[in-house]
């Protein structure tokens, strides 16, 4: 008794295609998700709930060692308020991973917003050497309208060429004040996470998802 075999079609992906396939639609529908949640937040007059706490995101990443891993750092603010400065912290203890600049967006030079951002040797909470990376953004003396709803910058860090495969957390935490009086204002903000990937790990679709 012969069984039938079955053909696949012409034309029908392989199982790996499909799969990628897949991976690429989460990874596209996580960003579109996470702008377009910041992105409602501002539009009021549309009929959209405004944000009801206001913070800052930063993004999460993945790269081989020897690889320049890029992180945006987003601001949304409550409706109606006006911040004059923030101050974001970002530690890691490990030696794998070494800040190289912060990158100022162009649409907040372009809101007279300054961006900048340093690193320096130090110890976290539990007393472990760390590296404390201190980006401030703030306003003009003239504005009126403070921090914008926005991309402040994107971190830029290298992973070692030797570093072994893990996974690095930044721990991150902001402050601000208000642009009127002065006064100092929490910001809430997630830790971020920096993948080390295997260099001879089985391909894969890489992406970033803003930490909420």
């Amino acid at each position: 008794m012969h069984r039938k075999r079955s053909v696949m079609p012409a034309g029908c992906p392989c199982p790996c295609i499909r799969t990628r396939r897949l991976l690429v639609s989460i990874c596209l529908a996580a960003v579109w998700f996470c702008f377009g949640e910041s992105g409602h937040s501002q539009t009021n007059a549309g009929g959209q709930k405004p944000a009801r706490t206001r913070r800052l995101q930063i993004a999460s990443n993945s790269g081989p060692p020897g690889s320049i891993i890029v992180l945006p750092v987003y601001f949304t603010p409550l409706a109606g308020e006006h911040l004059s400065r923030i101050q974001l912290s970002v530690t890691y203890s490990t030696p794998s991973l070494k800040f190289l600049k912060l990158e100022p967006a162009a649409a907040a030079a372009k809101s007279g917003i300054e961006v900048t951002g340093a690193a320096k040797a130090g110890k976290n909470e539990k007393g472990i050497e760390s590296t404390i990376v201190t980006i401030i953004a703030s306003s003009k003396a003239s504005s009126s309208q403070g921090i914008p709803q926005g991309l402040l910058g994107s971190l830029r860090l290298r992973i070692g060429e030797k570093a072994r495969p893990a996974t690095i957390v930044l721990h991150a935490k902001a402050s601000g004040e208000m642009l009127e009086s002065n006064a100092p204002v929490e910001i809430s903000v997630s830790d971020a996470h920096i993948e080390i990937a295997w260099v001879d790990a089985p391909p894969s679709v890489s992406c970033f998802f803003f930490s909420h």
